[in-house]
């Protein structure tokens, strides 16, 4: 590996770093049905409400509450969402 080829690999990781700087951070807890929660899926914030479900290491997610879902060009209005990657927002 040359010079250039480091460089160029030094900036590109600290680009990702400061790229999950800005990442929301999730929590530790476990968001409930009614709940509304904040995620981040393609450098793109996300915001819905949880709905029940049976899932044990994820919520499923209700985005229709978001006013910019139509801009945003996401698939579906719903999603489901691991534990360890949203942020409760609203209780």
């Amino acid at each position: 590996m040359n010079c250039l080829s480091i460089l160029c690999k030094i900036g590109s990781l600290k680009k990702d770093r400061e790229r999950v700087e800005i990442m929301i951070q999730p929590d530790d807890k476990i968001a409930t049905p009614g709940q509304v929660v904040s995620f981040e899926r393609n450098d793109i914030t996300f915001t819905g409400k949880v709905i029940p479900s049976q899932c044990q290491r994820s919520v499923i997610v209700d985005l229709t509450i978001m006013d910019n879902l139509d801009e945003i060009d996401f698939e579906y209005d719903r999603t489901v969402v691991a534990h360890t990657n949203y942020r409760i927002i609203e209780e």
